[in-house]
């Protein structure tokens, strides 16, 4: 069973995101999960354990008045988590959802740390959002090592 840590601050958003990607499959998730719900915690629990997958969230920090947008998108912390993956855990490959964000720049700045393999961002169209849904149940069959059967 491979190990999967999960970083987000709405703890069972995340955990729903990846139950909805086996909604079709068994309950038994063929993945040992450990939830975090701070930026924090995820770069402690990567010091203790070697994760090969990460799913997190932006962890999009409260705009403050006069806070220009792409401040508040560029200011999360999930930035640190990808410096400390790329840094200290470059075997550790790291996926984020992200139910915020629809700018462009913003997935480009993400995908350019090695560590990243994917990023989901949020979409208005529900065929999209299907799409998804249907990349990400195959990202965690592949990390799982089983066959996706759709």
């Amino acid at each position: 069973m491979r190990r999967l840590l999960i970083a987000d601050e709405e703890r069972d958003f995340v955990q729903s995101v990846v139950n909805r990607a086996y909604m079709d499959v068994s309950p038994n998730l063929p993945l040992s999960m450990h939830i975090v719900t701070t930026v924090d915690a995820a770069v402690e629990e990567l010091r203790r354990s070697v994760y090969p997958l990460v799913l997190t969230s932006e962890f999009i920090p409260d705009p403050v008045e006069g806070m220009n947008v792409l401040d508040v998108v560029f200011g999360g912390d999930v930035l640190r988590l990808l410096e400390f993956c790329v840094d200290y855990r470059p075997q550790t490959k790291v996926c984020i959802v992200s139910s915020y964000s629809t700018n462009a720049e913003c997935e480009e700045l993400y995908r350019s740390f090695p560590c990243v393999i994917d990023v989901f961002m949020r979409t208005s169209s529900d065929r999209e959002y299907k799409r998804q849904y249907k990349r990400l149940r195959k990202l965690l069959d592949d990390f799982a090592g089983v066959k996706m059967s759709l």
